[in-house]
């Protein structure tokens, strides 16, 4: 077995119930990474015993501390706050070290993704920044946006109906050639950064998202100014705790840091993962025995991304692996379908607690801000709404405040669930009914 250590998703034990997880990814990339510093990774192992990894690389000690490169920020690891007993629960402020953020104000991203949890989280980093973001759900879509509007970025999912990102990127590259498409995929080897290059994209941001490649990414192509100092920023909102014995099967320190530190944020995120595994991928393993290889490939890609980014660690593992296989053109298993399905199953079980959708927006007294007519909170927010603007929360909380005011409470449910999904044209829809009821100029 000492052959296959250095192969791509390769297991020591493929059985279900191995002690071990992981994807299989680790000494490959270890290896690589060496190598391109001029080394190579050997070992030596003995049965029962242990395995000894070792390289010699010659390494030169700074005298003084590298400046950052003109235009670029230099990015500290964030920390997960750390209570002391293991929970994820109510501190104040953001988490120390946390990646400045680059002031892009003035500038405008045009974002092509088709999936509602990886969307939000993407948003709600780039509204960080300051610049003017723009979504769509498919590469058609940002191929036509992108012919009627100008942009200083756009951010391309992979893997989408209609059109995928490769597709839609060689013809945008025709259009706006001067515009950096940055891929947005799960999909991370060599041969898939080459297959992003040669259709005409210009970096490559991993998913699950991490907030300091992003912010280095975009503060590389837009020479942004650095921004303020986080602690400046707004802090998380206090939450009720959660902790590992909550979460059984989840990474919080992973899924936390991929929601900035906002325990509040956290709940958002896994709520909106436990909708896809009620709805996308409630039969999982019967799709990716029936279905086609497109429409199989495309599910457990996206599962490895979004499992990743709450944290599912055991998911991903599992989502990956499945990936792989059908990206080689192989069969995914019975062993590791039923594997699978037991996993996506303990994720269910572990986040009944959140319910489904049972956020609508509660609000409390003095939301409705004075001196703000009707027509100018929920005009502005119609007009974002039908350019599929980011629409924060608090800014639907005092839309949703002011039209309960008039028409009483729960009145709102449905435009909050559809925006909170992103579904946009139909929360425009509803929000013009709102304010037909109401008298207001729709």
């Amino acid at each position: 077995d000492q052959g296959k250590l250095f192969h791509a998703f390769s297991q020591g034990d493929t059985s279900t119930t191995r002690k071990f997880g992981g994807t299989g990814l680790g000494l490959v990339i270890s290896a690589r990474l060496v190598k391109a510093m001029g080394s190579e990774l050997g070992f030596d192992s003995m049965p029962g015993k242990g395995s000894v990894f070792r390289f010699d690389l010659p390494l030169k000690l700074p005298l003084t501390p590298t400046p950052p490169a003109e235009g670029g920020t230099v990015h500290e690891p964030a920390e997960v706050p750390d209570s002391g007993t293991g929970e994820l629960g109510s501190f104040p402020g953001r988490a120390p070290g946390a990646p400045a953020v680059p002031d892009l104000r003035g500038r405008r991203v045009l974002v092509a993704e088709d999936n509602d949890l990886n969307l939000e989280v993407i948003l709600r980093l780039l509204k960080k920044t300051g610049i003017e973001a723009e979504w769509v759900e498919n590469g058609k879509e940002a191929l036509e946006r992108a012919r009627v509007k100008d942009f200083d970025i756009i951010l391309m999912d992979i893997q989408m109906p209609v059109m995928d990102g490769y597709e839609a990127s060689r013809r945008i590259a025709d259009l706006k050639p001067n515009v950096p498409i940055l891929a947005l995929t799960a999909s991370v080897m060599d041969e898939d950064k080459a297959r992003s290059r040669e259709a005409g994209m210009a970096g490559h941001i991993a998913k699950p998202v991490d907030e300091a490649v992003l912010f280095g990414q975009l503060s590389r192509f837009m020479s942004g100014s650095p921004g303020s100092d986080p602690a400046d920023s707004p802090g998380p909102v206090a939450s009720e705790a959660l902790s590992e014995a909550d979460l059984p099967g989840f990474d919080l320190s992973s899924g936390l840091r991929h929601a900035g530190g906002d325990p509040q944020f956290y709940r958002t995120m896994l709520s909106l993962f436990k909708n896809q595994l009620d709805q996308t991928y409630v039969n999982l393993p019967d799709t990716i025995r029936t279905a086609g290889k497109e429409i199989a490939e495309r599910m457990t890609h996206a599962l490895k991304g979004t499992s990743g980014l709450v944290g599912a660690m055991d998911i991903m593992d599992a989502a990956s692996r499945a990936d792989r296989i059908l990206v080689e053109g192989g069969r995914v298993g019975d062993d590791l379908l039923l594997e699978l399905e037991r996993q996506l199953s303990r994720a269910r079980d572990t986040l009944s607690f959140l319910g489904r959708d049972t956020d609508t927006g509660g609000t409390t007294p003095g939301e409705v801000p004075e001196g703000k007519s009707g027509d100018e909170i929920l005009g502005s927010l119609d007009r974002d709404l039908l350019r599929g603007r980011w629409v924060d929360e608090g800014r639907l909380r005092e839309a949703k405040a002011f039209v309960e005011s008039n028409l009483g409470e729960g009145c709102c449910a449905g435009l909050w669930d559809a925006v909170r999904n992103f579904r946009y044209p139909q929360a425009s829809v509803l929000l013009g009914e709102l304010r037909s009821r109401m008298g207001e100029r729709p």
